[in-house]
């Protein structure tokens, strides 16, 4: 789980260094939600963490976790504060929220499938 805070960390600086070079910049709602729902899971499937710990297809592990990330940002949208003229860094602590909440249920989703690699059944959100 902390390399999806991590990853979706580094998605959010880089939109950052791209449009501003700083995180005092703000951020649209809209493209926060693309950013979370999009990229994200796309970010954290190509990631070597999980393709080494789910026994999962590509094409499934963006499936369930567009579907974790989509019901924790969907949770997570109903007590937040964070409006279209909230900065980065704003935005960055909204999304390490909903990253955790969405590691979290993908891994349990993946230990009741049976789907998780011997080598990270002691503690994968560790790693």
């Amino acid at each position: 789980m902390k390399k999806l805070i991590v990853l979706i960390n580094l998605i959010f600086f880089n939109y950052a260094y791209l449009h501003a070079g700083n995180n005092d910049i703000n951020m649209s709602k809209e493209i926060f939600s693309n950013i979370i729902l999009n990229q994200a899971p796309e970010a954290t499937c190509s990631d070597s963490f999980y393709k080494e710990c789910f026994d999962v297809s590509h094409q499934d592990c963006l499936k369930y976790m567009g579907i974790t990330f989509e019901i924790c940002y969907k949770a997570a949208e109903k007590n937040t504060t964070v409006t279209d003229s909230s900065t980065l860094i704003e935005f960055g602590n909204y999304g390490k929220r909903i990253g955790n909440c969405a590691g979290a249920s993908y891994e349990v989703i993946m230990r009741q499938a049976g789907k998780i690699n011997q080598k990270c059944l002691k503690s994968p959100s560790n790693k």
